[in-house]
């Protein structure tokens, strides 16, 4: 088989199926995630996007097969290309910017193992490649493979995996502080992974996400996945990760994928932008920041920064910059440019002032620009507003111009809590009628509050009528007995003076009620349990409610050693009785030769249906004494085999 493989390998690259390395088309190094996608014959190739328009993941395909199947796919820097392996043939592949593949290798990897999740470590020498086994029908990863890409005969070692069981479909590598993460198929949840091999799975399990086939960093370390959502299998959603804790949050959706893998190149440099206030009035003050993250692992040197404000807006001052250069273009004008500044490695912020002259109101945009890149990262790059999905958009201002004398606004507040009256969208300075000058006010009883509102160019009055949101939410008892196999209706009683709750029931279980969004819903504990209830109105005003329930969980049979069958209607039947079973597995009767008179499988305990009426062939038995032997399912899963004795009288 080896051979075989070799052959394959020489017959690929004769027949010219991929170009050399100087025929290569290098990547640009800008934070893009590139997915390959596994169709019928290969994989396709492609860059995910965010539509401007709608804000839905777009699949820009770069190539639509690429005549080999790739998994296993990480970005290296120091060519711009991507490296990938096919998951069970083992060959080691490089691809370009066109699509172009370049087999490099048949590597020695372990026979049988599949290998799905990989990245490159960040200082671009080894593809670590997750390999996993199939189990029982279950695939779980023994393995880290380390692929030496700086030697040309991609030597591998092998270092096996120690804690927890995990399956993951991909792993990428913090560019802040090289952690490797990765995303467990087999417990839902976020891990890192040592280069030691040792897994960390401390992160609680993910309730949104089934499994993603592909996960990657941006340049200002942001972890992201794109997988499926809970009770599914098609991946079509994107997530935001915490890091720190391991919860994903929905982002948006996009195009439908099945065996995946993803890459990004996050060793380069971005700019975001954003500002303070994000709403402010003709004649205010606001802060624009201008975050620059250098992952490049290196200085970057002779970097120009260019940002024209719109029409009306003037810089005051630059109050904060960690990169120096020269200030071409600063206070007292309507463009920052600062040339010839050094960008260290890292995350910096700089800071400046601008005052909103009297300008019609309105949303102001604008962005800003870095020059003087390395063509590997782009040359240029323009700013990004992290506020939105839109990738490299530009930072908007909404401006308020006062075109009244007096404004009506009305505000709810929560019973036991306050509500803050902002107006600081209105003017600089402030005037209320308790007597406060600060922006906003908290209060917390009903009334009538207002505020005069100035600014260099207008003023106004702004009057809040402030009222009360109540709710209430009872239950019809805090505890209540029952015994186990049960099902019970959960009441709940809401009183409020808005016009629709939500209901959220807590299930320590997990799978004991049939709805968790509903007032009333059906329960069914195999043990003692405390279920919460938080109802919540259209304000955000929420209250509580809990109800414990006991669980009598004894199993108790109990058999007749006796009955009469002679069809008077009185103890004609045989059958078990008792609390706690959740199935009679099996129930044999047997005469005195041995021989079967009676035998049922998945019946009830209490159900004189299943039992035994003392006749055979529809003739009644002799008297006697006849032996039971019957297997008995627990709700808790267990079981238990029981048998006695009965006599039949006449």
């Amino acid at each position: 088989m080896k051979e075989m493989r070799t052959l394959l390998l020489l017959v690929v690259v004769t027949l010219g199926w991929s170009a050399g390395l100087e025929a290569q088309v290098p990547f640009v190094c800008d934070g893009r995630f590139y997915v390959t996608m596994v169709n019928f014959s290969g994989s396709r190739f492609v860059v995910v996007e965010i539509d401007p328009e709608t804000d839905l993941v777009d699949f820009n395909t770069i190539r639509t097969d690429l005549g080999v199947i790739i998994n296993g796919i990480g970005y290296r820097p120091e060519e711009n290309l991507i490296y990938g392996v096919h998951p069970s043939e083992h060959f080691l592949y490089q691809v370009d910017a066109e699509g172009t593949v370049t087999v490099l290798a048949d590597l020695p990897l372990t026979p049988g193992n599949f290998y799905l999740g990989a990245d490159i470590t960040p200082d671009g020498q080894y593809l670590m490649l997750v390999g996993s086994v199939d189990i029982e029908g279950i695939p779980l990863d023994e393995e880290l493979i380390r692929v030496d890409l700086s030697d040309p005969t991609y030597p591998v070692s092998r270092i096996l995996l120690t804690g927890e069981p995990v399956n993951m479909l991909d792993i990428a590598f913090d560019p802040t502080n090289d952690v490797l993460y990765g995303f467990d198929s087999f417990g839902d949840r976020l891990v890192t992974v040592g280069l030691d091999g040792a897994v960390v799975t401390d992160f609680e399990p993910s309730t949104l996400l089934e499994n993603a086939g592909s996960v990657f960093f941006d340049i200002f370390g942001n972890l992201y996945a794109y997988g499926s959502p809970a009770g599914t299998t098609l991946q079509n959603t994107l997530y935001a990760v915490n890091k720190e804790t391991g919860e994903f949050r929905i982002l948006t959706t996009g195009e439908t994928a099945r065996a995946t893998d993803g890459c990004s190149c996050p060793h380069s440099v971005e700019i975001q932008k954003t500002v303070s206030p994000e709403v402010t009035i003709p004649c205010g003050f606001v802060e624009y920041t201008f975050a620059i993250a250098n992952q490049s692992r290196r200085p970057q040197e002779g970097i120009d920064l260019q940002d024209l404000l719109p029409a009306g807006f003037t810089i005051t001052q630059i109050l904060r910059n960690p990169f120096g250069g020269t200030v071409q273009s600063g206070a007292g004008t309507g463009m920052l440019e600062i040339t010839d500044m050094t960008i260290p490695p890292g995350i910096d912020s700089l800071i400046i002032e601008v005052e909103v002259g009297d300008i019609p109101g309105g949303v102001y945009k604008n962005q800003a620009q870095l020059f003087g890149l390395p063509v590997g990262l782009g040359e240029y790059r323009i700013s990004d507003d992290p506020r939105t999905l839109r990738q490299h958009d530009s930072t908007e201002l909404i401006v308020n111009r006062i075109d009244f004398d007096t404004l009506h606004l009305e505000a709810l507040y929560c019973v036991g809590e306050a509500v803050e009256l902002d107006a600081s969208a209105y003017g600089i300075s402030f005037a209320w009628s308790t007597g406060s000058t600060a922006p906003s006010l908290l209060v917390d009883a009903v009334g009538t509050y207002s505020v005069m509102a100035q600014s260099p160019c207008d003023t106004a009055l702004i009057v809040f009528e402030v009222s009360q949101s109540m709710i209430d939410v009872s239950v019809a008892a805090e505890r209540i007995n029952i015994l186990i196999g049960d099902t019970i209706s959960l009441f709940s009683d809401v009183t409020q003076s808005g016009s629709s709750v939500v209901y959220d029931w807590d299930d320590p279980e997990s799978n004991s009620l049939d709805c968790d969004a509903c007032p009333m819903p059906l329960a069914f504990p195999l043990a003692d349990i405390t279920y919460s209830l938080q109802v919540t109105d259209e304000v955000g005003c929420t209250d509580l409610a809990s109800i414990s329930i006991n669980v009598d969980s004894e199993n108790r049979i109990f058999a007749p050693n006796v009955f009469s069958p002679n069809g008077d209607q009185v103890n004609d039947i045989f059958y078990l009785q008792g609390k706690g079973v959740m199935e009679i597995a099996t129930w044999s009767i047997f005469d005195r030769f041995g021989n079967t008179v009676h035998a049922v499988r998945g019946a009830s305990l209490n159900d004189p249906l299943a039992g035994w009426n003392g006749m055979v062939r529809d003739r009644y038995v002799l008297p006697g004494v006849y032996v039971w032997v019957a297997e008995l399912l627990f709700f808790d899963g267990t079981s238990t085999v029981v048998s006695g004795d009965v006599t039949v009288m006449r």
